[in-house]
């Protein structure tokens, strides 16, 4: 058998990779996939129907389900998916911890509103149609 002297101590060629201090990648596996090992069987943690009936999709609320929103309020910029060719991002703004998108369109009506009236300080957005067809309104309020 072929051995290396190593600080002092033998290290042989065909010892496993825990005496060489690497971690088994097995084991390293099992942790990651969270499998637990109860009376000698590998159990996961739900099945696939489990997580499918529990799954909850994620939402973004959207601006036109406030009734007010204020021109002071900070616009906030998300990225979702970043690096795959499924990326894509939004505006929003935040409202008691809850996230509400603000389309493009309606930032645009409301920059030639303000232009006529810088004054104004807060809005309501509005809503018709749906998908590739909807449409935003902004409605300056008093």
């Amino acid at each position: 058998m072929t051995s290396i002297n190593f600080y002092g101590q033998e290290w042989y060629k065909n010892q496993r990779l825990t005496k060489w201090g690497f971690k088994s990648p097995i084991t390293k596996l099992r942790s990651q996939a969270q499998i637990v090992a109860t009376d000698g069987e590998m159990k996961s943690m739900a099945s696939i129907r489990e997580s499918a009936e529990n799954y909850v999709s994620p939402e973004t609320l959207n601006i036109v389900e406030l009734k007010a929103v204020s021109t002071e309020m900070d616009l906030k910029h998300k990225v979702v998916n970043e690096g795959t060719e499924d990326e894509f991002s939004y505006d929003y703004i935040l409202v008691d911890e809850k996230e509400y998108r603000v389309p493009k369109s309606v930032i645009k009506q409301l920059q030639a509103q303000l232009k006529e009236k810088p004054d104004w300080v807060s809005f309501k957005v509005t809503k018709t149609g749906t998908g590739l067809k909807t449409e935003y309104s902004v409605i300056m309020l008093e």
